[in-house]
């Protein structure tokens, strides 16, 4: 084992069913209901869409549920400038260029968190839980550049459910091809000063053959992805807010890897662990003068068998950000740094 320190760094399926239910008011009606006042940071710093001259793309959850995908690449490929690949069925290594550039050159956070995997360079699409999403925005071309040399293709954010409202439960379960069944349930609200939102997903499918040549495996390839997302906010007054975030996705792949003949008959599978926690502050001292303080952290363990191969990459992110705004003039000064721990095995 080593350790490397850096300074830096489907639509192939339709649900054939989906049945949901609320207590409370419809849960995509109060998604939609926020749609017009969606902010972007294509800066680092919230602005208005209307107000963006970058060239960016926002997703929200109305257009996801849409999509009948169930992967996050596969909603992804739909937008102009992004091109997809993917190296067998569903859940096995993924990659997604923006604009032409490798995956390693697209600059990936999910609530503001870093994510990125050393192993496979570039973050890990395929453990990309979508069934945790509310939002994506996509920032393509040199826009993203504020986000570091590892933005040169663009900067992709994603966003988890976030609790506004009464308290809203809501539940579905969905059935399609290739015996694929998936399930989610969850909560979300706000009260006074707190709001607050959790959900629990499971989807698993007995797959297909994704690679029919000879020489390779003929077995059907399933997967199975298990995640969970939480989200906390704290107004504590009129100009300070406390918030947490936690995010864990969990993947089990079949494949096929053998090219010698006979074909191999055994079970090939990737195990990919995605996992992201962070807390942030912020705080407007003056009508002119607010800050922004960030610690993140993100993991992201990638691991094969029966040919043994482990990776471990650990990003842990700081973000110290000033923003002082006069009339229309907006300047900002930040410091950040994100410290990377990569293992192998």
């Amino acid at each position: 084992m080593k350790t490397v320190l850096f300074g830096k760094r489907l639509g192939w399926l339709t649900l054939a069913a989906l049945a949901s239910f609320s207590s409370f008011v419809s849960h995509s009606q109060t998604r939609s209901s926020t749609l017009a006042e969606t902010m972007v940071t294509a800066t680092r710093t919230e602005q208005p869409l209307v107000d963006l001259v970058a060239d960016v793309t926002v997703i929200d959850r109305d257009e996801i549920e849409r999509s009948g995908a169930t992967g996050l690449a596969d909603v992804l490929v739909r937008v102009p400038g992004i091109e997809m690949i993917r190296n067998g069925g569903p859940g096995t290594r993924t990659d997604v260029y923006l604009r032409g550039a490798e995956t390693r050159f697209t600059a990936v956070f999910v609530d503001g968190v870093r994510v990125d995997s050393q192993s496979t360079g570039g973050a890990p699409w395929e453990a990309m839980p979508l069934a945790q999403i509310e939002r994506v925005e996509i920032v393509r071309g040199p826009a993203g550049a504020v986000y570091g040399s590892d933005a040169l293709g663009g900067v992709v954010q994603i966003f988890t459910r976030k609790g506004q409202g009464p308290l809203t439960p809501f539940a579905g379960v969905g059935l399609g091809t290739y015996g694929t069944r998936r399930w989610e349930a969850g909560f979300s609200g706000a009260q006074g000063s707190v709001d607050y939102a959790f959900s629990l997903a499971r989807e698993a499918s007995s797959g297909f053959n994704a690679r029919p040549v000879t020489g390779y495996n003929a077995d059907d390839d399933g997967y199975a992805i298990e995640s969970l997302s939480g989200r906390l906010g704290w107004q504590l007054n009129a100009a300070h807010r406390l918030e947490a975030s936690l995010l864990s996705s969990n993947v089990d792949t079949q494949y096929d890897a053998s090219n010698k003949a006979p074909a191999s008959t055994r079970d090939d599978r990737t195990y990919n662990l995605m996992q992201t926690k962070g807390m942030s502050w912020r705080g407007r001292w003056s009508d002119s003068y607010s800050t922004q303080l960030s610690l993140t952290e993100s993991r992201a363990q990638y691991e094969t068998k029966p040919s043994v191969y482990l990776s471990m990459t650990r990003l842990n992110g700081y973000l110290f950000q000033n923003e002082w705004r006069f009339g229309g003039h907006l300047l900002t000064a930040a410091w950040s740094a994100r410290p990377t721990t990569w293992r192998t095995a």
